[in-house]
């Protein structure tokens, strides 16, 4: 199944300040650079190191990472040898985030997209939780159709509940 998904053109995208930390030092001794990254320039570490601080995970290398990575199926081989009817009914996905990296959320849309039967997949529907992350922000005016997948985006919703 082709969606507009696989031509998106490689994200990177500094992670916001958060106001109550300071600049982050380019060469300090953080975890993340334990056992990856000490290929990267400083301005590649400086930036590395302030996402790795923003968002609490490698969102530097999540960035790089392709849409339609393969994944091993991790499922128990009992659940891998069912077999499921084709008369389901179709499924409405959410995703529930804030202040996540767009990569992340890219993948997990186009992951839905490619393991779900198409007859069953509904729709998608991201809900923003207020991030103040200025990508997120942009991305409040979109609506997606993705592989003939609707995909609404919704603001702010869940912490007005």
């Amino acid at each position: 199944m082709e969606s507009i998904l696989t031509s998106m053109p490689e994200i990177t995208l500094e992670a916001p300040a958060k106001p109550e930390e300071a600049e982050a030092e380019p060469f300090t001794d953080s975890s993340l650079f334990a056992h990856w990254g000490q290929e990267l320039s400083p301005e590649g570490r400086r930036v590395a190191l302030k996402q790795f601080q923003y968002y609490g995970y490698n969102a530097y290398l999540s960035d790089r990472l392709p849409l339609d990575r393969p994944l091993p199926d991790l499922r128990p081989s009992g659940c891998r040898n069912l077999s499921f009817p084709d008369s389901l009914p179709e499924v409405s996905i959410v995703f529930i985030f804030v202040n996540e990296a767009l990569s992340v959320l890219l993948r997990s849309i186009h992951s839905a997209i490619e393991r779900t039967p198409p007859h069953l997949l509904k729709e998608i529907i991201l809900v923003d939780d207020n991030s103040s992350n200025v990508v997120m922000m942009m991305a409040e005016v979109l609506v997606l159709v993705v592989a003939e997948v609707v995909v609404v985006l919704m603001v702010g919703l869940v912490a007005d509940l």
